[in-house]
């Protein structure tokens, strides 16, 4: 039986991911998953994905830069430890996240789910979700084939069933 990927545990919920080294002081950006980006700064204590398990993460300090989000993280004093973190998943415990009216869902949810049309074809699962200026669209692969499916709730996206990871869609086959 094959161990399910730490980053996929319901348990924790992705928020960011570690970035570049910023100065010399061990600052470090973060990349923001969160919309608006800030709203990282909001949850406390981050985790950090490394040798295979969770290490709780001591914000010192957190501060908006531009576009940018940058943290200064206890223990990290310059740009080479800051270094050895950078690219690495940053999370919350999924029950630090506040919980969302029936419907809706956060993307790290659908992440993951089978996709199925009114005719029960099996469309691919769901690898990532992307945002454009109307409206967010799931990226759905199947074998070497992706597709882009509209996330319109009640028009494309019919039901969402978490409890089966699966997510019906009115979309046809020959969009593959």
């Amino acid at each position: 039986m094959q161990k399910a990927s730490p980053l996929k545990d319901p348990n924790w919920a992705i928020l960011g991911r570690i970035g570049r080294a910023h100065g010399v002081q061990g600052w470090v950006k973060i990349i923001s998953f969160t919309e608006p980006f800030s709203e990282l700064q909001k949850y406390s204590p981050w985790y950090l994905y490394k040798a295979q398990h969770w290490q709780k993460l001591q914000l010192l300090a957190c501060k908006i830069q531009g576009h940018q989000l940058l943290a200064k993280i206890a223990g990290w004093d310059s740009p080479e430890q800051v270094s050895a973190y950078t690219n690495l998943p940053l999370a919350v415990k999924r029950e630090q996240l506040p919980h969302l009216p029936p419907g809706e869902f956060y993307w790290s949810e659908l992440i993951g789910l089978s996709v199925y049309n009114c005719e029960q074809h099996y469309l691919g699962k769901v690898i990532s979700l992307m945002e454009t200026g109307a409206n967010d669209v799931l990226v759905v692969q199947q074998e070497q084939q992706e597709m882009l499916i509209p996330y319109l709730p009640e028009r494309t996206i019919l039901k969402v069933d978490l409890t089966v990871a699966r997510i019906d869609v009115d979309w046809t086959n020959e969009f593959i």
